[in-house]
């Protein structure tokens, strides 16, 4: 009697683990459902669009993955939505940055290099643009110790390395000369996963006007010689000027480096 008591119990137990797993499903798939109809058609627009361009380092064959990292909008300067800003991996590491907005009831595509190697972006298997290796250019941060064997340290380190970086806007929205500190987002849109032969370590740091990335600062931890040292790039992500600071003086503008590491192209389906 004993021994069909506890079988008893086994299986209404059983019979409750099924009924709850159907339940989550069901749940799960409410909520996926419901998610789905919530976005509006410039949501669904956009991550359509995204899933027609491919982006490839050098001649490689794999194109780079998207990931969103970043939704944003800029109500001050009109834009209102939730356009997104996504990043193009590869083998763990940021090649490439993308924001997709709208204006002008027109959709666009800012395209940034982050790699040290030639870029190219196609749209439906067509070629768009390409941008050259030769077309950005990391930079060692002076005054700062080496990277950090371990890979926690290595993220303290960076978060202390971008408080010495600033970015400035000069122009405000009507025009006029101005000198507007973006704000930077304390947690970087992304780090690094995993190493190369030449890059260690590295994350993704964005400087924002309300939430819309106006410029990135890429920080890398690189082999040099025989050791390790951080170099940084400014990335630009606006038409507006902008200049990047490093202890306070000026290293990068949207005008020189950012022009030519910098595609916004309007979409055509």
């Amino acid at each position: 009697m004993q021994i069909l008591s506890v079988n008893r119990r086994f299986l209404v137990f059983l019979t409750l683990v099924i009924l709850l797993s159907d339940c989550c499903a069901v749940a799960d798939d409410q909520v996926k459902k419901a998610e789905t109809e919530a976005k509006t058609e410039q949501e669904i627009e956009i991550e359509n669009s995204l899933e027609q361009y491919k982006l490839f380092v050098d001649n490689q064959p794999e194109p780079l993955t998207v990931l969103p990292v970043l939704t944003w909008n800029n109500p001050v300067a009109g834009s209102f939505g939730k356009y997104r800003t996504v990043l193009f991996i590869q083998d763990g590491q940021a090649k490439a940055a993308c924001c997709i907005w709208v204006g002008n009831n027109q959709l666009y595509h800012e395209f940034g290099t982050l790699t040290r190697s030639s870029l190219r972006g196609e749209l439906n298997g067509a070629s768009k643009w390409t941008m050259d290796a030769g077309c950005i250019k990391f930079r060692p941060i002076p005054e700062t110790d080496s990277p950090a064997d371990d890979r926690r340290l290595r993220l303290l380190q960076m978060k202390r390395l971008i408080d010495r970086f600033t970015a400035i806007e000069t122009m405000s929205r009507k025009g006029e000369p101005t000198e507007e500190h973006l704000r930077l987002l304390p947690t970087p849109l992304y780090r690094y996963e995993k190493e190369s032969d030449q890059i260690i370590d590295g994350a993704v740091f964005a400087f924002v006007h309300t939430t819309d990335p106006e410029a990135l600062v890429v920080l890398e931890a690189v082999k040099s010689g025989n050791g390790l040292r951080w170099e940084y790039l400014f990335v630009r992500r606006t038409t507006m000027p902008v200049i990047g600071k490093l202890d306070k003086k000026q290293v990068w503008s949207t005008n020189e480096e950012g022009l030519i590491s910098f595609q916004q192209l309007p979409y055509v389906k």
